[in-house]
């Protein structure tokens, strides 16, 4: 719950989303940093640590808030719009976040309960298990599934490995059986939200259960209790829900007004750049981390991983996937004018080249810390609040650091 300690007078940019203006109440960042860089140089000091410190608690207010909307919901599914309305509002109203903090959550509470009305319309059209699975993948499964409806997703629960690798390696796309390797990978995936479906509607709309005879092998074989089905399906939920506050983030940050004006832009292939490397940050960059941190808490082999979660043919996410997203995102006037004649080329660079980059960057990052003989689960600490583009930087650093110790 929200810390409700006094704030002090002043306070480093965030280091998310560096631009949430606020109303005359609340604490704001960037109004604050102005501020501070107005001052006389003998004050500047105690300002910035005293801006550090606001800041910190802010974002500690801000989780908190966060984390118990979140928790209702997922205990909650079928809140309406004005319970989860109401109840924001209790947590917010003795803390100290920005006005467009307070827009971000109030502009995400339809968005999450929209979501689960499509999920419970689709449950309700398709009440056979074996009609909705063909509806979703285009075959029908060789042994017996069951479909369950969660908070927002379906959790497809499988008990044959091919047909778990068909879906889960991205072989029902392709309209295609899936091959032996594929198959030898899939044992090693116990769940997964899938990127997309065939499905018109959300992205990771279906989290895969499987259940196979092999896959049932390869848990028991990993030993690893805290990563069962269960903590995978409220895992890629929580992925879910967090997506949502950091598109609705992004979207406060470049200005919808300028999404609606595209076209009026003098240098629309700068903007776009600009956009397209925001977006990916806080889409692709965003699952990819989370994605490779699950896989490998879960034992899986790098290899396994960069195969898994990078490469789309083995059932990573598909760079579509995101182009889709984008060009919903900048809307229909910036993708049939200004902006279309570099969409295909500037795509390519930043969610092809540059992200092919940065993925193997973080293969190489986490092999560079199993060098340093930490456990998994120390790595997994240590990435875990580094962006995903940085870490072999702080990997290198961390082995420096290391170094140094070593020669004291």
């Amino acid at each position: 719950m929200p810390n409700k300690e006094k704030f002090k007078p002043n306070a480093e940019a965030p280091s998310e989303i560096p631009n949430e203006a606020s109303a005359s109440s609340g604490f704001d960042p960037v109004e604050e940093l102005e501020k501070i860089k107005k001052l006389p140089r003998g004050e500047k000091k105690a300002a910035v640590e005293a801006y550090k410190e606001n800041l910190l608690q802010q974002r500690e207010e801000l989780t908190g808030i966060e984390t118990n909307l979140i928790q209702v919901f997922l205990e909650n599914p079928d809140l309406d719009e004005a319970s989860l309305h109401e109840l924001f509002e209790k947590d917010a109203a003795h803390g100290h976040l920005s006005h467009t903090q307070k827009e971000i959550i109030n502009d995400v509470i339809p968005e999450v309960v929209e979501r689960r009305k499509f999920i419970r319309d689709l449950r309700a059209q398709f009440p056979d298990d074996r009609d909705l699975f063909f509806h979703l993948f285009g075959f029908q499964p060789k042994k017996d599934i069951k479909i369950s409806l969660a908070a927002l997703s379906l959790e497809v629960e499988i008990n044959d490995i091919k047909d778990s690798a068909a879906i889960t390696q991205g072989a029902f796309l392709e309209k295609r059986k899936p091959t032996r390797e594929e198959i030898e990978y899939a044992q090693y995936v116990g769940a997964k939200a899938l990127a997309t479906t065939l499905v018109d509607g959300p992205d990771r709309l279906v989290i895969v259960i499987n259940h196979s005879a092999e896959a049932r092998k390869a848990m028991e074989e990993a030993d690893d209790k805290s990563f069962s089905n269960e903590s995978i399906v409220a895992h890629e939920e929580q992925h879910i829900l967090n997506n949502f506050f950091n598109a609705t983030r992004l979207k406060k940050y470049l200005g919808e007004k300028n999404l609606g004006s595209a076209t009026e832009l003098l240098e629309p292939k700068k903007e776009l750049e600009l956009y397209m490397h925001l977006f990916r940050k806080y889409s692709a960059e965003w699952d990819y981390k989370n994605e490779a941190l699950a896989y490998y808490k879960m034992g899986a082999p790098l290899d396994l991983i960069a195969k898994e979660v990078f490469d789309p043919k083995g059932g990573g996410y598909p760079v579509w996937v995101y182009k889709r997203s984008f060009s919903k995102f900048i809307g229909k006037e910036a993708n049939r004018k200004a902006w279309k004649p570099f969409v295909k080329e500037e795509f390519k660079e930043i969610f092809e080249a540059e992200l092919k980059n940065i993925e193997s960057n973080a293969i190489e990052a986490m092999r560079m810390l199993e060098s340093t003989g930490k456990s998994r689960a120390e790595i997994i600490l240590l990435l875990a609040n580094e962006p995903f583009s940085g870490w072999k930087k702080f990997a290198a650093r961390y082995l420096e650091g290391a170094s140094k110790k070593s020669t004291k």
